[in-house]
């Protein structure tokens, strides 16, 4: 944030983010230093805590967002938490060290991403991108900052003037390599182990509904990147000859707007909410249209029709509540 400071570009989402980050980290602090010298203070912060985010969320919801025990079991494991620090300070150095490592393997990893497109940076852009990524990958509202993370990077390359074409591919690639490749070769394997065979057997469908959000988040993506970066490949231009002007730029800027939609409503899909599956559909239509008349990517159009298809098959789920497993 001090070198986007200084080289004035540095956003105000990105300070609100960082100010978000900033407070839940003290708040963690806090418990833990409270865990440790004032347990029963902690317990009684957090008591008021639960009942304050019930009573505003029964008032939507009709129904307490936390159980009665979820204040005592909190309390216990920042208690718990806390007193393992102190007890085992070397493996806290230790684990992070090792944190601290891998953040250096991505960075290494991005920057080899850089020179395969051909485009040399400097360490204070290289970091700058990546800790805004990884910033939003905590704060963002998308499970996994799904679309959003690939988004801001792209914008905090660009605004440091990285050309927008590198700045895109470099960016995407980079979340290719490091969240979308593991997360695949994991829902692959993961089907494989034995231990949570019963647990995702019993949950309802629920990979159909991570699955929905997360392919939901990219098109999100795609809407934006074609909107915010005019220099990406046009496959095909047969629409283009006969639309005028005026009716391509209203399709950019719909179908940006379309993809901060589809990012902000995935979430809501990821949690079964009723009112973002019926969103969703309304806005894969606007974007199917916006993609025709912006960019002519014929490919994403059907990747986006396929998937409204698929959440029209999946609409009587999320026309009854979610089922609520034990996890005994």
């Amino acid at each position: 944030m001090t070198y986007l400071f200084i080289q004035h570009t540095l956003r105000l989402y990105e300070i609100i983010g960082a100010a978000f980050l900033l407070a839940a980290t003290l708040g963690q602090v806090t418990l833990l230093t409270l865990g440790l010298w004032r347990p029963d203070w902690m317990h009684g912060l957090l008591i008021r805590l639960q009942r304050l985010l019930n009573n505003l969320t029964t008032r939507f919801q009709r129904r307490n967002i936390l159980e009665a025990s979820w204040a005592e079991i909190t309390a216990d494991e920042f208690t718990e938490a806390a007193r393992a620090i102190v007890a085992h300070p070397t493996r806290l150095w230790r684990t992070l060290a090792i944190a601290l490592f891998a953040h250096a393997l991505n960075l290494a990893c991005l920057f080899t991403l850089f020179l395969a497109f051909h485009q040399t940076v400097s360490l204070g852009v290289l970091v700058a991108g990546y800790a805004m990524g990884m910033l939003f990958l905590i704060v963002s509202i998308t499970p996994q900052g799904i679309g959003v993370v690939e988004g801001v990077m792209t914008l905090v390359f660009t605004s440091l003037m990285v050309p927008p074409t590198q700045s895109a591919v470099v960016s995407l690639a980079f979340r290719g390599l490091t969240f979308w490749l593991p997360l695949l070769i994991g829902f692959i394997l993961l089907r494989r182990v034995k231990t949570f065979s019963a647990v995702v057997s019993n949950q309802d469908g629920e990979q159909d509904y991570r699955l929905a959000a997360e392919f939901t988040a990219l098109i999100g993506l795609l809407n934006l990147l074609s909107a915010l970066v005019p220099n990406l490949p046009e496959p095909v231009r047969v629409i283009e000859q006969y639309a005028p002007l005026g009716v391509n730029q209203a399709g950019r800027v719909i179908a940006g707007l379309a993809g901060v939609a589809l990012l902000l409503l995935a979430g809501g899909l990821w949690r079964r909410v009723r009112i973002a599956y019926w969103l969703t559909i309304v806005f894969l239509a606007i974007s199917i249209v916006s993609i025709i008349f912006n960019r002519q990517d014929l490919m994403v159009a059907v990747v986006s029709l396929v998937l409204a298809a698929w959440l029209t098959y999946l609409r009587p789920r999320f026309e009854r509540p979610p089922v609520l497993i034990d996890p005994s």
